[in-house]
């Protein structure tokens, strides 16, 4: 099938077969020639079938696992060469190639940064081409994405990527200012996750071409923080954002620099920044966006901190509804926290909390669901 560009675009992989090089190199080299067009091609059927192909002449045993499934690859009779077959929901999922029991990477496939290391990836194509806001679509205009780098106020340096809508580098909205939205990726991923994995740029740009999505900037941090005892420290990035991030981004882009127009949204870890930044903050925020999250953190090192917050919030849950136009929280019906956002819908029905936006979709803890949460989240918001 002819893939879409926003499935097949990615940052760090290369295909020997289509490197004007890779001949020359090889030859220069003494490298054996690779007999074999190695990856994957996608059926784009209902299955979710994959097909793998790679050349691993000195294996003897080769297998492609996930987080829930495991494809034995059978070596064919074209010598070193292993195939395989597999079948997934759509979006993207993470993957580790075991060859001989070793755990390796391919440069054959795309890479992503999750589990706080490079790992391989797939992204499994939608049946509805048509319908997907994640895809890329002809004949719109497309926002931006910048990467800056910026020394924080205690002389570390702090990475974003910020998305720009598609006017706002127009000659003619030179004095226009724009409402920003706060982007929480989860653990062990950075501030490219969004882009990269999430496609939240081009659901932007879809939308906007639509008339469904307030034009806004949207700025992603990373929030992967550390104590000096190497514990995740996911409230340290929070101290970061309110001190130091927005503080930059309404110093050096044309932000709408009030909590009216500003809001933080989150996955997973992310989330909980998104609760605990808008809780402690409502004079900065003014929505806040759970996607597969918690309206408490449960990791043991942060009880305390946790316990303050949220007996914060239990105790004048009113303050909080006014102070967040939107509250929107959403969880996929296989997520393996599932229990989690259903004891935060009990404890939000105790208090008499009806206002948030409360979704389920189909999937688990996975970037399609968050790719669907962001589809639904980002036309909530800064409507008047």
């Amino acid at each position: 099938m002819t893939s879409n560009p926003a499935l097949s675009s990615e940052a760090l992989a290369f295909r020997r077969d289509t490197c004007l090089m890779a001949k020359h190199i090889t030859a220069i080299c003494g490298l054996p020639s690779n007999p074999v067009k190695e990856g994957v091609t996608y059926d784009g059927d209902a299955d979710g079938t994959v097909h793998y192909q790679f050349y691993f002449p000195n294996a003897s045993t080769v297998s492609v696992v996930t987080f829930d499934t495991t494809v034995s690859l059978e070596k064919s009779a074209e010598k070193g060469v292993w195939t395989g077959t597999g079948h997934y929901p759509p979006g993207l999922q993470c993957l580790n190639l075991f060859v001989n029991g070793h755990d390796v990477c391919s440069p054959y496939l795309p890479f992503a940064y999750n589990y706080s290391r490079p790992i391989n990836y797939i992204d499994v194509p939608p049946v509805d081409l048509e319908h997907c806001y994640y895809l890329m679509r002809p004949r719109i205009e497309y926002g931006t994405v910048a990467h800056d780098l910026f020394s924080t106020s205690e002389d570390t340096q702090e990475a974003l990527l910020i998305y720009l809508p598609p006017s706002y580098r127009k000659t003619a909205n030179a004095t226009r200012r724009y409402p920003v939205l706060y982007l929480q990726h989860g653990l062990g991923e950075n501030e490219n996750a969004w882009v990269q994995h999430g496609k939240l740029n081009i659901i932007a740009d879809n939308l906007i071409a639509d008339g469904k999505m307030t034009e806004m900037i949207i700025v992603m941090g990373n929030g992967m923080m550390y104590t000096q005892d190497g514990v995740v420290d996911p409230f340290g990035y929070v101290d970061r954002l309110v001190k130091n991030v927005i503080p930059y981004v309404d110093g050096n882009y044309r932000t709408l620099a009030d909590r009216n127009y500003r809001a933080m949204a989150g996955l997973s870890m992310g989330s909980t920044q998104a609760t605990y930044a808008t809780m402690q903050n409502p004079h900065l925020f003014s929505a806040v966006g759970i996607f597969c999250g918690f309206l408490q953190l449960n990791w043991s090192n942060e009880v305390a901190k946790r316990e303050e917050y949220f007996a914060e919030f239990k105790a004048n849950p009113q303050a909080y509804r006014d102070a967040m136009k939107v509250i929107f929280r959403a969880m996929g019906d296989t997520d393996s926290y599932i229990r989690i956002f259903e004891d935060d819908n009990k404890i939000l029905d105790s208090l008499g909390f009806k206002e948030d936006v409360r979704k389920m979709y189909a999937g688990a803890h996975s970037w399609q669901v968050w790719r669907m949460c962001a589809t639904d989240f980002l036309p909530l918001l800064f409507k008047g």
